[in-house]
């Protein structure tokens, strides 16, 4: 796992690159160099090392653990913090845990084979025994913790993993609730096939990709969300190798895109109500959540509509001219955010007609976001500029 000196192989050291392109859009060295102009940074490594000491004291303690957490929390551990200071205990008992959520069939799921303690007891009999979301993310934090796994593993895997693609060519389970698939959320069939693309490619795997291509370009304008249609391009560009949309593609996301730009702040909303509400018809208690749900900006939807901006200006006129027009009072929007008291960042949780808000709440995803936004904006300036000498 490390060598002598507590450095954690070159190995994990490429996965904790690759990881972070994943799941930021953006090379880790150009973060390095922007990290000291970035106000929030000591609260941000502050924020990293004390949430793994906390999921590692949940660890000791028999408590369920998301892979998904471990997974944003190893990232911007390695990531930020010197090696030197990364405690081995911590290593050891996220890879036990992690390890221990496999089961015999090669997948992961998100909580350990043997609960300890009675809340995850009850937990693991409500979910399924193994999941895509859970495989994806604990194999990624094995890899950047330099953990392998032999080839008769992997194969079990990958076996499993193909039982998980639909007629349409989306991968979502088939077996888990009896929604039709144009009612189901569409976060959760846009990223199942993300993670399951991505696994296919940390596996070496050569797979048809032309059902999900096919999929992307006759689902894409039926998305309602900034996550799902982030996903989706994100999943194009990978099995693309970076090919561009094509031209009704483009223009569908160039109006997704200006339409949920918000200009008093400067940040992107997640969904519109008005889009929100259509798709519940007459559907009673989701109507009425619509109803009165708070929809605001956030670092989430906001960091994904860079995402995407990072993906189509080179081929986008319109979006080019929003950049210019915009970009300052995005940037402004990312500035104004402030951590929460545990020095990670989140959104406010306002849920329903309840009055009070829930929230702040951090995630480790959303404060690895406000970590890369500038280095992120600086792209995107950068694409800019290389887009007009053309």
């Amino acid at each position: 796992m490390t060598d002598n000196n507590g450095i954690l192989h070159q190995k994990s050291k490429d996965s904790v690159e690759r990881n972070v392109f994943w799941c930021l859009g953006i090379h880790p060295l150009k973060i390095d160099k922007t990290l000291s102009e970035n106000p929030w940074s000591e609260n941000i490594i502050a924020y990293f090392k004390r949430s793994c000491q906390n999921q590692n004291q949940n660890i000791e303690n028999g408590d369920p653990v998301f892979a998904a957490d471990l997974f944003h929390q190893v990232l911007g551990m390695l990531l930020l913090v010197p090696r030197s200071e990364i405690d081995e205990t911590t290593v050891h008992n996220i890879t036990k845990y992690v390890l221990n959520l496999q089961e015999r069939n090669g997948s992961f799921g998100f909580y350990p084979t043997s609960p300890q303690t009675e809340i995850a007891k009850i937990l693991r009999n409500r979910t399924l025994p193994t999941d895509i979301y859970a495989t994806f993310y604990a194999l990624g934090v094995l890899n950047m913790l330099g953990v392998e796994l032999i080839d008769d593993q992997l194969e079990k895997i990958i076996g499993w993993l193909s039982g998980f693609q639909a007629p349409s060519g989306w991968y979502y389970n088939l077996e888990w609730g009896n929604t039709e698939e144009h009612h189901k959320l569409q976060n959760e069939v846009t990223l199942q096939t993300l993670c399951s693309v991505s696994l296919y490619k940390f596996l070496s795997v050569g797979r048809d990709w032309t059902p999900i291509l096919s999929a992307i370009q006759n689902g894409l304008e039926t998305l309602l969300y900034m996550g799902p249609m982030q996903q989706c391009l994100q999943t194009w560009e990978i099995l693309t190798c970076g090919t561009p949309s094509t031209e009704q593609m483009i223009n569908t996301v160039e109006k997704f895109v200006v339409e949920h730009y918000d200009t008093e702040t400067g940040g992107f909303y997640e969904y519109l109500l008005e889009q929100a509400k259509q798709l519940t018809g007459s559907g009673g208690t989701y109507t009425a959540r619509y109803k009165y749900d708070q929809c605001i900006p956030h670092v989430c939807s906001s960091y994904n509509a860079l995402q995407i901006l990072r993906l189509l200006l080179p081929y986008s006129p319109t979006l080019c001219d929003f950049w210019q027009a915009n970009r300052a009072n995005i940037s402004d929007f990312f500035e104004n955010q402030a951590p929460t008291t545990d020095d990670g960042f989140g959104i406010p949780v306002q849920i329903a007609q309840y009055s009070r808000p829930f929230g702040p709440v951090s995630t480790p995803l959303e404060t690895l976001m406000m970590l890369a936004s500038s280095t992120m904006i600086e792209h995107l300036d950068e694409i800019w500029k290389q887009s007009q000498k053309c």
